[in-house]
């Protein structure tokens, strides 16, 4: 299948929520100090994507328990899938709000490009 029509069915079929990136740039200051400001991405605003959100139980239950744990431990993994035409860097700053209304700010971590997709994980801008 065409890599064009691929991506025009997930764009209909699955990407139902959306992001926009924001990019931490040097700005030179009047007095001659570098100032870091975060700039909108020009290209990269509402762009049609599929949010996940899961969950997964600790790797290491028995070493949690021998510490002192007294429950499991979850990872919370998410990310986003869009197309790979897009330039999305690992330090970026996504907002996504997700079909449901959800809005909420995350760091971008290293894209993994596919030839019809890609998937970006974030991580939550509070704990960064």
């Amino acid at each position: 299948m065409n890599n064009q029509i691929l991506a025009a069915i997930c764009r209909r079929f699955f990407y139902h929520d959306s992001f926009c990136v924001s990019r931490v740039r040097p700005q030179v200051q009047a007095n001659g100090s570098t100032r870091h400001i975060s700039a909108p991405v020009k290209g990269l605003q509402d762009i049609a994507c599929a949010f996940s959100s899961n969950s997964h139980a600790s790797s290491y239950p028995n070493k949690m328990m021998q510490e002192g744990y007294s429950h499991s431990r979850f990872l919370i993994l998410k990310r986003i899938f869009c197309d790979s035409s897009y330039d999305l860097r690992a330090g970026d700053l996504v907002t996504v709000t997700s079909h449901t209304g959800y809005s909420r700010r995350f760091l971008a971590g290293e894209p993994m490009k596919y030839s019809d997709h890609q998937e970006i994980l974030l991580q939550d801008e509070a704990e960064a």
